[in-house]
């Protein structure tokens, strides 16, 4: 995922300089994103080996990261709505380890999660600067496209509340940075059989920040 965020940023100056659209009342953003996302509910399994050994595994976080593209419709010099289009991950890490009759391991594993999601919300100016902070809500529709487990439901969704800031870069350009937290009102997979006799559901919550770019 690490190339994942360098090309993002890759094609955020680029496609910034080369054709951004900007109208009194319609903006466009290019977007990526940074969030650490993991479960609440502790997902773990342990087994004794039947007597070989024994063996701890748990379900952890990791940080995902995403990119994509926002449009916002100022309504008013307070109010705005948004609409993006974003690719994102929503994944997790293993963290396996124990004792077994070949010896000691531990291992933390990765798995990706591909999500399109559909952010749309109403952000709030909370301050009366040319570029002011501001409050946002939404909700975040999350369609599955890249997965190698058959028990994840493709179509989810969670709720966004973050706060945010803009500033001007440069001449030509404004960047916004935009601290988050997201909460999923589905069940993003059911019978997910991590381990042996064992199954959970997998509820992503995420904290992290999202960073744009405009004209």
């Amino acid at each position: 995922m690490k190339k994942l965020s360098l090309l993002s940023i890759c094609f955020l100056i680029s496609a910034a300089s080369i054709a951004q659209t900007e109208y009194e009342k319609v903006q466009f953003e290019f977007l990526i994103s940074n969030d650490y996302v993991t479960v609440l509910s502790p997902i773990e399994y342990y087994s004794d080996g039947g007597g070989w050994g024994e063996s701890f595994m748990s379900v952890e976080g990791k940080y995902c990261f995403g990119a994509g593209m926002r449009l916002n419709y100022f309504m008013n010099n307070r109010f705005s709505s948004f609409l993006g289009v974003m690719i994102v991950d929503k994944g997790y890490r293993l963290h396996m380890y124990g004792d077994t009759d070949t010896g000691s391991y531990d291992a933390t594993p990765k798995y990706y999660r591909i999500y399109l999601s559909i952010p749309l919300g109403i952000s709030v100016n909370i301050t009366k600067e040319f570029n002011p902070y501001f409050f946002m809500v939404g909700i975040s529709p999350d369609i599955i496209m890249i997965y190698n487990h058959s028990n994840f439901n493709r179509f989810n969704a969670s709720i966004m509340i973050g706060t945010g800031k803009r500033f001007d870069f440069g001449r030509r350009f404004r960047i916004s940075i935009e601290p988050n937290f997201k909460i999923p009102i589905t069940n993003y997979g059911t019978d997910i059989l991590w381990f042996p006799d064992a199954s959970h559901n997998y509820r992503p919550y995420s904290v992290g920040i999202n960073i744009g770019l405009s004209r």
